[in-house]
């Protein structure tokens, strides 16, 4: 994590990508898209940021740190799978860290 990357950043990353707004990822909408981007800010905010699991959980509309946790395995799981998610969420980690592009190459 970097602790200079606030939660509040990632979220909006990941509104953007998903063309969603950051209301939608805090609010209890729950069609395919809208809870996609949700879990993928959650794997975000473990990853990228300091939070807790509970505090992410307060940040996306107040829920269940074990909710969390879920989404995080979800997340690592279908990045194993999808190539398509493996970008997305590489793109959303540049927005998010433009200075870290450079210092980590596949």
């Amino acid at each position: 994590g970097h602790a200079s990357t606030t939660s509040s950043l990632v979220i909006e990353a990941v509104a953007d990508s998903f063309q969603l707004d950051v209301t939608d990822l805090k609010g209890s909408k729950r069609d395919k898209e809208t809870t996609l981007a949700r879990r993928v800010a959650m794997y975000l905010l473990r990853q990228e940021t300091n939070c807790s699991l509970a505090q992410i959980g307060q940040e996306l509309g107040g829920r269940d740190p074990s909710a969390v946790t879920n989404a995080c395995q979800r997340i690592a799981s279908d990045i194993a799978t999808s190539p398509f998610l493996r970008r997305k969420i590489s793109d959303i980690q540049k927005n998010i860290n433009p200075q870290s592009i450079v210092k980590h190459s596949e």
